[in-house]
């Protein structure tokens, strides 16, 4: 499984569950792709660890329909919008191209909010998708 997520508004920061792994900032259009499944966070602060809440999860294992949206601000106003997803892919027996990949991909701001780019484009794209309830809606996953 390669995880990714797509910073859409805000901003946060993010970094491998490893002791040694140096936090990243996150901005509007940055995007980070954990290629090899590592374990990671995405919080509001450098260096704020917490347990998973693994129970916002709970309703879409029961089968509930994507995308689906999770809230973890307790009420509070917040001010960022991920895009996160997964992409499957057979890594075994030996898969040389993943293998020679980095622990973590993070491509800084490639959407300004215009759009003005391809993955600017892309990126309003899955936003859209997202929020949506029509046809194609459903192959997308947001948090």
């Amino acid at each position: 499984m390669i995880d990714f997520h797509v910073i859409v508004e805000g901003s946060c920061w993010t970094r491998l569950t490893n002791p040694d792994s140096l936090p990243i900032k996150l901005g509007p259009g940055s995007v980070v792709v954990f290629p090899h499944g590592d374990t990671h966070v995405l919080a509001s602060e450098p260096g704020l660890d917490a347990e998973p809440n693994l129970a916002a999860f709970d309703e879409v294992a029961r089968g509930r329909s994507l995308p689906f949206h999770i809230d973890f601000r307790d009420g509070e106003v917040g001010t960022t919008r991920l895009l996160c997803g997964f992409l499957g892919c057979d890594g075994a027996p030996f898969n040389p191209l993943i293998s020679a990949l980095p622990r973590v991909i993070h491509v800084p701001n490639g959407y300004d909010g215009c759009g003005d780019g391809f993955l600017g484009h892309l990126i309003s794209a899955a936003a859209r998708e997202t929020e949506a309830t029509d046809a194609g809606s459903g192959g997308f996953w947001s948090s």
